[in-house]
């Protein structure tokens, strides 16, 4: 496979990792000069119907997702019975290797890594798509110590009523007690996963382990998990109950989406008590010892019964008529701005309604108070509705860096990885800093500044009028052209190359989404070949080629839902007089302009009749 070059595209370079089914490699893409990774399905499975369907299901899974905590699939393709999967290249190592390597890992580490693996599976859960196999196997950290999910092999749409449970359940060391059951799943099965990989990162040990892979099962389902604070005593209350909570049997006692868990270990890093996680009466830590009141356990075995009774009636008999209407009664919002987390939780949940969190940093509002709400109060909702609660994080203590004389793109680079957001970039003309690099910044390096911060630069050079690349990747050309050109962008070319994706879809671009780009700069896509083209026209040339290895650019003019589009196709001529005869092939007919550029030099512009 080394040296072989997939799709006529990705020229493989080496071997990076072997799963059980898949073999991972390192490939150069020839449109973009940048390495990526390909997983090709091994052999003895590519013959495999099934195996072929797991594997385009993991592809379609992965690509309808675009979060930066997951793994971008860019591409899928077959070259000659070769089932590949094209991905980022990620610089690091799987979070698995970290753990055998450094046992223990420090627990604001690790509950960094959590809240980054939360963020980006609430992005798949909103999706409609749970991962069923999340394992430190699965967890890549980059050289920035960042986390990102990979490996949907297994995913499944929430939606999905019929799929065979019994067919692939996860990693057995991870999977969930309704996993081991052969039950229905739900994001609570990733929850409980995650929970799994939080025990292993802080006690450097699995809380389950056996022979044989049928007893590790069954100490999912019927043990309960001895704490992790007896494994590791420097561990938080906090964590300790957070782990519980997440590794709950029950799928009801655990948190109840991957937003309350990462809100949960937010607050951990600052509160080590642990008197904010809510955990069910049966999993009471056993080191809480007497800090737990009588009177507490009192009111959560009334609450928990008072479901439990509530569940019985369902399942016993009440119609959907009934539940509708019950739904349908309307609650105004209580007003909790100002008041604690936990207080203004307890309060709307009193009054029926859901609530979810996110935080702010303030430098005037204490950590942990309620800023604002979302519906306000004395709002009429409806019972059972989600009130959003915007909660303070405290004075932020991120530091504007120095980009001064850095180039525009590495200012951009070092600044978006701080989470801040380059909102303007204007240009003067200065003698004594190179054009193209930063002269100033606003605000100034060491302010104190939040993510999701506007950040402004000066460029020397003259003025060039510039905006943010939108994020393209994953929509249809007919969508992306118009976005561009109406944002002020003015050449676009169009790479077809051949896809399982539905054609017309843009499997990649350049530049990258967020990056403050020039309207005058050229903007590639490479799209899914649209496979319609059916109005075709002939362009015949002769070219006199000097150099050896020259690069021959035929730009074809067409149109797409009334727009123009540039599509492209790039060919290597032999040295000398060469004879071009090309089939133009159009979505459209009429006459079309056709450009021919070798190495990036026009040497031929003429029009031809498409039809």
């Amino acid at each position: 496979m080394i040296g072989r070059t997939l799709g006529g595209r990705y020229t493989v370079v080496e071997m990076v990792d072997s799963g059980g089914m898949a073999y991972i490699y390192k490939a150069l893409c020839k449109k973009t000069g940048k390495f990526v990774a390909v997983k090709v399905l091994k052999e003895k499975f590519s013959t495999s119907h099934e195996y072929v369907n797991r594997f385009k299901k993991e592809a379609a899974a992965a690509f309808s997702l675009e979060h930066d905590g997951i793994v971008h699939v860019m591409d899928i393709g077959c070259d000659d019975g070769v089932y590949y999967m094209v991905m980022e290249y990620i610089e690091g190592r799987t979070l698995k290797s970290i753990i055998e390597a450094e046992g223990k890992i420090d627990e604001k580490r690790a509950i960094g890594y959590a809240i980054q693996i939360c963020n980006a599976l609430a992005a798949a859960h909103k999706k409609g798509i749970i991962h069923r196999d999340i394992k430190p196997q699965n967890i890549l950290i980059d050289a920035d110590d960042r986390a990102k999910v990979t490996d949907f092999g297994i995913a499944k749409s929430l939606s999905a009523r019929h799929e065979s449970e019994d067919q692939v359940i996860g990693s057995v060391y991870y999977i969930s007690p309704e996993q081991a059951r052969g039950e229905s799943v739900d994001a609570r099965t990733d929850i409980y996963s995650l929970g799994i990989m939080l025990y292993e990162m802080t006690t450097g040990e699995l809380p389950y382990v056996g022979d044989q892979t049928v007893s590790v099962a069954l100490k999912h389902i019927n043990e309960q998990i001895t704490e992790p604070i007896q494994k590791n005593p420097a561990l938080s209350q906090s964590l300790n109950k957070i782990i519980l909570k997440a590794t709950s049997k029950n799928k009801r006692d655990r948190y109840r989406n991957m937003d309350a868990f990462r809100d949960d270990l937010v607050r951990a890093l600052v509160d080590p008590s642990g008197e904010f996680v809510e955990l069910p009466y049966h999993r009471t830590p056993l080191t809480a010892g007497l800090l737990v009141s009588t009177q507490k356990i009192k009111v959560w075995k009334v609450c928990v019964l008072a479901v439990r009774i509530l569940g019985l009636g369902v399942a016993a008999g009440f119609t959907i008529s009934a539940i509708n209407a019950a739904a349908r009664q309307a609650t105004t919002v209580p007003d909790t701005t100002g008041l604690d987390m936990s207080t203004a939780t307890d309060i709307l949940r009193n009054a029926g309604l859901e609530v979810s969190s996110e935080f702010e940093s303030s430098e005037t509002i204490a950590m942990g108070v309620v800023i604002s709400q979302s519906p306000q109060g004395g709002t009429q909702v409806q019972r059972g509705e989600t009130v959003t609660l915007m909660v303070s994080s405290g004075p932020s203590d991120l530091l504007m860096p120095d980009v001064y004389d850095m180039t525009l793109e590495e200012a951009q680079a070092a600044l978006e990885e701080m989470g801040l957001v380059v909102e303007s970039v204007t240009y003067e003309d200065v003698s004594d800093v190179a054009p193209g690099h930063v002269i100033a910044q606003s605000p100034e390096s060491g302010a104190v500044v939040s993510a999701g911060d506007a950040v402004s630069l000066v460029v020397a050079g003259e003025t060039v009028p510039s905006a943010l690349m939108p994020s393209l990747t994953g929509r249809l050309l007919s969508q992306a052209i118009p976005l561009l050109y109406d944002s002020g962008f003015t050449t676009c070319y169009v790479y077809e190359q051949e896809s399982e994706l539905p054609e017309g879809t843009i499997t990649a671009q350049s530049p990258e989404q967020g990056i403050m780009t020039p309207f005058d700069n050229e903007v590639s896509l490479w799209v899914s070949a649209y496979k319609d083209k059916k109005y075709t026209g002939l362009l015949t040339a002769e070219i006199d080629v000097e150099e050896n290895n020259s690069i021959l650019r035929i730009i074809v003019e067409d149109t797409l839902d009334g727009r123009v589009v540039d599509f492209v196709e790039e060919m290597q001529p032999q040295t000398g007089a060469y004879r071009l005869n090309y089939t133009v092939r159009c979505l459209t007919a009429g006459q079309k302009t056709v450009r021919v550029l070798l190495n990036n030099v026009e040497v031929l512009n003429s029009a031809v009749e498409v039809r």
